[in-house]
């Protein structure tokens, strides 16, 4: 191997797929007889979950994919001789092993996915051992510092202990972090600084805590900000194990993620995963040509429009008349011209194509089946749409746009109804539901490849966080059937209230929190942030990162007035203020989010995840 002596920092899963690769690797080559050593720090002592799958979780806190979607390794994308084909298990086939016996459709706990990922962990410790000459090491010791001298990097540990290595690899996961300046957790942070209410952001470090949920106070009146499926983890807690009195919720949509499908993909997802009509590889190529030149200068006038045509030419597929739909995609298919990807002329053609679903709108020329139980055949949202500015993907991606602070809870309940419905249907029966999946699920690698690596100016880049992926979250990364019924019921029951307006929250001479209602105030006993953004966390507040960035190892990436990340070349190693590469140290996975986007995903058994071509990469570049 090209270095001899590598430390790795942080045995999540990211770690267990590097160990499956990289033993794959070694074993390819026929290089058994390396004499390298690789030392693991984790710091937390769970070798191969870490905390975000830790075996302390709590039971009901399900994982956000189902069963048959989650690997333990790299398989079939790189593979183990075939007498280590024993090794090859993946969720499911470990589950079996176990007598669990999950389908593939289940939804597992996140704790039942780290007991697997520490065998799966164990195994490839033997497997290093038995087949190999490479020495692992296991540190259960927080890593506090890595300074550089010369050739060698020094790993200072809590225990005063200090261990050198000449290559480091980061393979941390999400981290509690001080927010960033400019951000809306740091405006929320300094609202509630030395008020009297208990404030929480940790929730990575809370959520393993198991004494921490049967504290007192939190059986009061409590706040959470955001409503994404980190927030459905902290209301679940919060109502079976610290029977909160009440709970209310802050977004700026009111809106939690929405149920999602049954993968009627599952039996053939190569074959039956969506393929882009306007928006595939090629435009993805050519887009990505386009903002280096400048030519493409605006996300919201550009990209976000291209991405909405997609989703119009997957739902209104099944509710317009052939000759009708025919005509939409000719207009819609403008946009590859070269000559048409430029800001001014895609915003034009998604006009048009606004006008031509407008006057069908008003005409009544879309098939009957249209008007059959879809919410966005509602009256109230087709006058909207005849009547005013507004266009169709304003209600797809926020289907409570009409509704008043007064009806909401009335017409959220008859949504989420509705949204069950369509889930159960599945992700190619449901226009919706398969529209939402096509865009925003199986076209994410091509919206991965533009945004990488800087390729968005800092204003495109800010809107694009900020605006289009709590969309996407929203629309094709919500929570299980079972979860959403969970919720629904809390709803109803009025345990959960959902507040639209910041302005409701209010504090008085005493510098307590209140939540104001139509006739009286209501005393907030706790807040929890729960909005956790890994393309924003503020990397200065990473005692190692900060460590680095003083030595000019690693230096910040700089978006206008606000910082994504650490600056990473192609290869995912640091550079420093000065634009040299440290080829001795590299980030993979949540670490390198920032300057990338979606690289920190599970790996799946049925398709080459980002982290996965990172992880080989990284191999390829060590041995």
């Amino acid at each position: 191997m090209k270095f001899k002596n590598i430390g790795i920092i942080g045995a999540g899963p990211n770690c267990v797929f590097t160990l499956d690769i990289l033993i794959k690797k070694i074993l390819k080559n026929k290089s058994n007889n390396l004499k390298t050593k690789i030392t693991i720090y984790e710091k937390s002592g769970n070798f191969g979950s870490g905390n975000v799958h830790s075996k302390k979780l709590y039971k009901n806190l399900l994982l956000n994919r189902v069963a048959g979607q989650l690997s333990l390794g790299s398989y079939p994308f790189c593979k183990f001789p075939k007498k280590l084909n024993y090794y090859e298990y993946d969720f499911l086939q470990w589950s079996k092993k176990n007598k669990i016996n999950y389908k593939y459709t289940d939804w597992p706990p996140r704790f039942m996915f780290g007991r697997s990922l520490e065998q799966k962990f164990k195994d490839l410790i033997f497997l290093f051992k038995k087949e190999t000459s490479v020495i692992i090491k296991l540190v259960d010791k927080k890593v506090l510092s890595v300074n550089q001298d010369n050739d060698k990097l020094f790993l200072s540990l809590e225990n005063k202990q200090k261990i050198a290595h000449d290559h480091v690899l980061f393979l941390t996961g999400n981290s509690y972090s001080k927010p960033s300046q400019n951000t809306f957790h740091y405006k929320i942070n300094q609202f509630y600084k030395n008020k009297k209410v208990h404030f929480y952001d940790n929730l990575i470090e809370l959520f393993e805590n198991k004494n921490f949920w049967f504290k007192k106070n939190l059986k009061k009146e409590t706040l959470i900000y955001g409503m994404g499926v980190t927030g459905i983890d902290l209301i679940t807690i919060l109502n079976e194990k610290s029977k909160c009195k009440k709970i209310y919720c802050v977004s700026r949509t009111g809106l939690f993620p929405f149920a999602r499908p049954f993968n009627e993909k599952n039996r053939n997802t190569k074959l039956l995963e969506h393929k882009g009509i306007i928006f595939n590889k090629l435009t993805a190529k050519n887009i990505k040509e386009k903002l280096s030149k400048k030519s493409i200068i605006n996300f919201e006038k550009s990209i976000f429009k291209i991405l909405k045509i997609e989703f119009y030419l997957i739902y209104f597929q099944n509710f317009m008349e052939k000759k009708d739909y025919k005509d939409l995609l000719i207009l819609a298919k403008k946009i590859n011209k070269n000559q048409n990807l430029n800001d001014k002329n895609i915003s034009k053609i998604f006009e048009m194509i606004n006008n031509q679903l407008r006057y069908f709108t008003k005409n009544n020329k879309f098939k009957k089946n249209f008007y059959i139980d879809n919410w966005f055949a509602k009256k109230e949202i087709l006058s909207k749409i005849i009547n005013s500015k507004d266009n169709f993907f304003d209600y797809f991606e926020n289907p409570l746009k009409f509704v008043d602070i007064v009806n909401f809870k009335k017409f959220y309940l008859d949504f989420i109804k509705w949204d069950l419905k369509e889930a159960k249907k599945g992700n190619l029966s449901s226009s919706f539901k398969k529209a939402s999946d096509g865009v925003w699920r199986d076209l994410r690698q091509e919206l991965t490849f533009i945004v990488d690596d800087n390729s968005l100016n800092p204003k495109s880049n800010k809107f694009f966080l900020r605006n289009v992926l709590p969309i996407h979250n929203r629309m094709a990364d919500g929570p299980s059937l079972e979860v959403i019924n969970k919720i629904t019921k809390l709803i109803k029951n009025d345990k959960i209230k959902i507040l639209k307006e910041q302005k409701k929250i209010i504090t008085n001479k005493k510098k307590e929190i209140l939540f104001k209602t139509k006739s009286k105030y209501k005393k907030i006993s706790n807040v929890f942030f729960s909005i956790i953004s890994i393309f924003e966390q503020n990397k200065y507040n990473d005692p190692i990162i900060k460590n680095l960035i003083n030595q000019n190892i690693v230096s910040l990436n700089k978006r206008g007035n606000f910082t994504q990340g650490i600056k990473l070349n192609q290869k995912l190693n640091p550079i420093n203020r000065n634009n040299k590469i440290n080829n001795k140290i590299c980030f993979i996975g949540v670490p390198a989010e920032g300057i990338k986007f979606f690289h920190h995903t599970l790996s799946r058994p049925d398709k080459l995840q980002p982290n996965i071509r990172d992880i080989i990469n990284w191999s390829n570049e060590v041995t």
